[in-house]
């Protein structure tokens, strides 16, 4: 079983930065040239929110085929802070 980290919030560019902070962290670098990371673009203009949603989940279910781990980022979704960094 793995990890699953959400950052989400109000400032968009803090959200990009410390996504991109975390994803090199446990990539061990560029997450862009790990063979263990697979990217899903979540601000894609071609495919609505759920078929972008529906990307993530099959990458996330399908094993690593070069690494002993595997990384599956969903960069700049705007669609998850809507639904889960609400005021509470």
């Amino acid at each position: 079983s793995g990890k699953l980290y959400v950052i989400c919030g109000d400032d968009e560019f803090a959200v990009k930065e410390r996504s991109r902070a975390l994803a090199a962290e446990l990539a061990g670098g560029a997450p862009e040239e790990s063979p263990a990371v697979e990217i899903i673009a979540g601000d894609s203009d071609e495919l609505k929110p759920d078929a972008i949603v529906g990307k993530f989940l099959d990458a996330a279910r399908t094993p690593s085929f070069l690494c002993s781990d595997k990384l599956v980022w969903l960069r700049h979704f705007p669609e998850i802070g809507r639904a889960s960094c609400r005021e509470r």
